[in-house]
């Protein structure tokens, strides 16, 4: 699930275990929803910054 949270903040939700039932059940988009969860079950991925080469593969230089 892909959430804006506001203004120009976003945050993309997976939701990993939930069964094929559950899916169906998730909010559609434009759904205003509440997101909770316990702090231990809580991974931050910090957006990379594109570098000199960024367009150049993965070969290093």
């Amino acid at each position: 699930m892909h959430i804006n949270v506001t203004g120009d903040v976003d945050m993309t939700v997976l939701v990993p275990n939930a069964s094929e039932d559950a899916r169906q059940h998730l909010p559609g988009g434009g759904a205003k929803v509440r997101l909770s969860w316990q702090p231990e079950h809580m991974h931050l991925v910090a957006e990379s910054k594109p570098t000199e080469n960024a367009n150049q593969g993965d070969t290093p230089q």
